[in-house]
């Protein structure tokens, strides 16, 4: 308050000044066709204080004229908080009248010239008309050294009232029994809607494997010459035979693995011969681009039956999977 206090008088009569510059301005925009004042609104602030500034042109019919462009500061200590924009007015004489105020501060007390406004034609670098340079000084305020220093205090917390409390209560008592109600209505939708649980069919391993193969073979890859995609579908459906019925990791092996793997559950002899088989003509085909012939491609899929047939475990399939196998049979021959 003691700031606001001392400064008001300075600067309601810097805005008188400012007045009857801009009644004298009508004058001599006559004579000298471009004329430029700047004015604040007092030369001595508190230090963190803001004034404005104002820049006033006046220009004959006719004529642009550019104003200077600034943008975060004034000049070295003096900051711009935030300018207007550029008001366009007419005097009684037709005169155009161009008025922009700058919002201005500064945290570094001293005394600070404010170099003239230069002002242009627009478009052209000479300069046609310029203001008064202005001076600004900033105090900053008297600290008493005779007095111990103290720390700020901090500011008081006052206790929350009943009245002040009150609506978030109800709300949140409101919300927990919309809640509760929620929770209710949904318990007997849900009690209404359920319904007796299918228990999930499994499908062994095997039955899915000799489905795999005849999906395989219906497909008749290798017959439309896509002789590398025949080999992969062969080699996944008995890889994903082997991972899921021995529980071997033979997705993620290599052929030589899965084959030293299968002799820990018991796969050896002819059977383990037609894996070997099926993995190598496989090999064969992706990396060595081999080109098998149609005698070898039907033996491959034979082995895969034989293999899936010789190795199941014996976990009381039925007997339904015949019909697959003996389809098959049937086809080859």
């Amino acid at each position: 308050m003691m700031k606001t206090n001392v400064y008001k008088p300075v600067r309601a009569l810097g805005m008188v000044f400012l007045m009857a510059l801009l009644v004298l301005s009508g004058s001599k925009a006559d004579a000298q066709e471009v004329y430029a004042v700047a004015v604040m609104d007092t030369n001595e602030i508190l230090i963190g204080d803001q004034i404005e500034l104002l820049l006033l042109v006046e220009t004959s019919p006719g004529i642009t004229v550019d104003l200077p462009i600034l943008v975060d500061v004034l000049v070295e200590g003096i900051e711009i908080i935030s300018q207007s924009e550029v008001d366009t007015s007419y005097a009684s004489d037709s005169n155009i009248k161009l008025s922009k105020t700058y919002l201005i501060t500064s945290f570094d007390s001293g005394f600070y010239a404010i170099p003239p406004f230069l002002i242009t034609l627009l478009g052209d670098s000479n300069v046609i008309a310029e203001t008064e340079a202005l001076l600004l000084t900033v105090r900053t305020l008297e600290v008493d050294t005779t007095q111990a220093i103290m720390d700020i205090k901090a500011p008081l917390e006052a206790p929350y009232t009943i009245e002040e409390l009150l609506p978030y209560a109800i709300t949140i008592v409101a919300i927990i029994l919309l809640l509760l109600l929620a929770y209710r209505l949904y318990k007997k939708y849900m009690e209404r809607k359920k319904e007796p649980e299918i228990p999930e069919v499994l499908i062994s391993p095997y039955i899915k494997a000799l489905e795999n193969l005849k999906t395989l073979e219906n497909k008749k890859l290798w017959q439309n010459n896509k002789v590398k995609l025949y080999y992969t579908e062969l080699t996944e459906i008995v890889r994903t035979y082997i991972e899921e019925s021995f529980g071997i990791i033979a997705m993620e092996m290599t052929s030589d693995e899965i084959l030293a793997s299968i002799d820990h559950v018991g796969i050896e002899g002819t059977t383990k011969t037609k894996l070997r088989q099926i993995l190598s003509q496989a090999d064969m085909v992706k990396f060595a681009k081999g080109k098998p012939l149609a005698s070898d491609h039907e033996l491959s899929l034979q082995n895969g039956y034989d293999f899936v047939n010789e190795s199941k475990p014996s976990d009381g399939v039925a007997d339904d999977t015949k019909e697959l196998t003996d389809n098959h049979d049937g086809a080859v021959q």
